[in-house]
């Protein structure tokens, strides 16, 4: 899953980690962004803590998705 162009600051992952994933090889920023994820804060709270923009975090999040080792958190925005 790619992320879409659309505003993705606001997004919000968690950690899944899971057996049988296959062997995949984290380099240091992918590991860096995956311990990052506690379910709380958004790509751009990750992305700031990291002292990286959305543009160089936005691939990273899409190749943990895309290894199911982190999920997108259902939050509404909305509420106040």
């Amino acid at each position: 899953m790619a992320l879409s162009p659309k505003d993705v600051t606001s997004l919000v992952f968690k950690q899944a980690i899971r057996p049988n994933v296959g062997e995949l090889a984290l380099d240091g920023m992918m590991l860096s962004v995956l311990m990052q994820f506690d379910g709380k804060k958004t790509l751009e709270q990750v992305a700031r803590e990291l002292g990286r923009n959305l543009a160089d975090i936005r691939p990273i999040v899409s190749k943990l998705v895309q290894a199911k080792l982190i999920d997108l958190v259902e939050t509404n925005i909305n509420t106040v």
